[in-house]
């Protein structure tokens, strides 16, 4: 019988094959963003693309993809805390679009990069010689926001950390192709107030980009813990029961682990509108077991 293909056992593959890089490689694959050794100052950066029919349907706004591919960059900065530098995309065209699209998808990626402060400063442009989907690949840059202030990773967390997510969840990619994901703000904002404010506290971060259930399982592996979720915790959308908030792709909020002793809950009171949009929706566990979650009542 043919051996299926799963994402997730590929990008193990990757990890596994990617232990020896040499010296100046800090953080290699597996975390939001790759965290590299330029000349004694960590330089930070990533990869994503957009795919029509995967990320987007068809007859979507050139304005809407452009946003949505630099959008998920910033996201995975945010994800570990950094400052974004600059950014370069590549796209390939189907055969039959216009000049004005294509101009339009430009002005929306480099507009959207400026609005970041991560100018794009270079690329590369393909058509496809048959029918084909438009895709958008964008790289980003990014440093730490200082030299005292390093990259969160996905692998710090501690037992009987509490997690939190920012914002709420569900309805981010619906049936149509409609949804929070063309127009989602990155968390820029909260992931450096967060890290400013709690140091060392803070343990693990990572960006949702492929919905609760599945990142927070592969952040608790990163960590060597059990992520056990409280449903009935789950900030939800209108509309949408935890089902769906669990399972939505693209949620592009920051889900992370920080210690829950008290002077870090009374530095979180109320002071920073940022920390306003922190929910806890459950604990990390040991023994240091694959990643599982404590539904009620089940899990499906």
């Amino acid at each position: 019988m043919p051996e299926t293909f799963r994402e997730d056992d590929l990008l193990a593959y990757i990890r596994d094959q990617s232990r020896m890089l040499g010296p100046r490689v800090r953080t290699g694959p597996g975390d939001d963003l790759a965290v590299l050794d330029f000349h004694g100052h960590g330089l930070l950066v990533g990869v994503d693309q957009v795919i029509e029919g995967v990320h987007f349907t068809k007859g979507t706004a050139p304005e809407l993809v452009g946003r949505k591919a630099v959008a998920r960059n910033i996201s995975d900065v945010a994800g570990m805390a950094a400052r974004p530098l600059a950014m370069v995309a590549s796209c390939v065209l189907p055969p039959d679009v216009t000049p004005e699209f294509a101009r339009r998808l430009v002005d929306a990626v480099r507009r959207t990069a400026l609005q970041f402060n991560a100018p794009l400063v270079g690329g590369d442009t393909a058509l496809h010689r048959g029918p084909g989907p438009l895709t958008v690949s964008v790289t980003v840059l990014a440093e730490p926001v200082s030299q005292a202030m390093h990259p969160v990773l996905r692998s710090g967390g501690h037992a009987n950390d509490r997690l939190f997510v920012t914002g709420s969840l569900g309805g981010s990619l619906l049936s149509d192709g409609t949804g929070k994901h063309l127009d989602f703000e990155p968390r820029l904002d909260e992931a450096e107030a967060l890290h400013a404010t709690l140091g060392g506290e803070l343990h693990a971060m990572m960006d949702l980009s492929d919905g609760l259930a599945r990142d927070a399982a592969r952040l608790a592996e990163a960590s060597g813990l059990q992520a056990v979720i409280d449903v009935a915790a789950l900030p939800c959308n209108p509309g949408c029961g935890w089902r769906q908030a669990s399972a939505t792709a693209r949620t592009t909020n920051c889900c992370s682990p920080w210690a829950a002793r008290a002077p870090c809950r009374r530095s979180l009171a109320g002071a920073e509108p940022a920390f306003r949009r922190w929910a806890c929706f459950g604990p990390c566990r040991c023994p240091p077991l694959r990643a599982w979650y404590a539904c009620c009542p089940t899990w499906s």
